[in-house]
């Protein structure tokens, strides 16, 4: 789907009809960024099938991208950045990137895995890393990470501006328990009193 207006372009590559394997582009005409870059998750029988995970896909997918926000570390948002091409650069939150790695480390220490872990293993550790509330500019897009409470620690949503709009990014998140019931006044109080929220885009099983 694509939500277009003179300036901004927002294009849902994946995530409207299903859960997880989500991808979302923000672009001006100078500027591309994708907010996740998901896998698909296991079906019934615990195979994974999902034609993104393709080294000539992403490519085609990321030509042009000047860069990849990863909203947390499940694999179902981030599970194909080891098919991105290294000259773009993939942000991540610092604690999402420590998990990340010792997940991919503790894989390694499978023979039949080893080689792809270790690369697996470098390409996180070439990954930048974002904080709460600090913005990241990346050509004419601004992005400005905000935490949510999430089953995976170091979750956050994104306020994008870019071409006088602004989109909110919710990411995944959950609203029970004394850190949910956070979400709210966080979009209250530092989100809403600097401008109006033109799109949002929210995860579909707390619409």
């Amino acid at each position: 789907m694509k939500l277009n207006n003179k300036f901004m372009h927002i294009t849902i590559h994946r995530g409207i009809n299903q859960i997880g394997g989500c991808i979302t582009e923000i672009a001006t005409n100078k500027t591309r960024i994708l907010i996740d870059l998901g896998q698909n998750l296991p079906d019934g029988e615990g195979q994974v099938v999902d034609d993104f995970a393709d080294s000539a896909v992403i490519d085609a997918l990321t030509k042009n991208v000047d860069a990849i926000f990863y909203t947390h570390y499940h694999g179902d948002h981030v599970g194909l950045f080891h098919l991105v091409p290294e000259r773009i650069t993939q942000y991540i939150g610092a604690v999402a990137k420590q998990v990340a790695y010792r997940k991919h480390q503790q894989l390694s220490y499978n023979p039949e895995r080893k080689q792809h872990s270790e690369k697996e293993m470098r390409i996180i550790n070439s990954m930048k890393t974002y904080k709460a509330d600090d913005p990241v500019t990346i050509g004419d897009i601004k992005v400005i990470p905000y935490f949510v409470n999430h089953s995976a620690y170091d979750s956050y949503m994104f306020l994008i501006e870019a071409d006088g709009k602004r989109v909110l990014h919710t990411g995944d998140f959950r609203d029970h328990g004394y850190l949910g019931k956070g979400l709210l006044p966080t979009i209250e109080k530092y989100i809403l009193p600097t401008g109006k929220i033109d799109f949002l885009i929210t995860e579909g099983t707390m619409l």
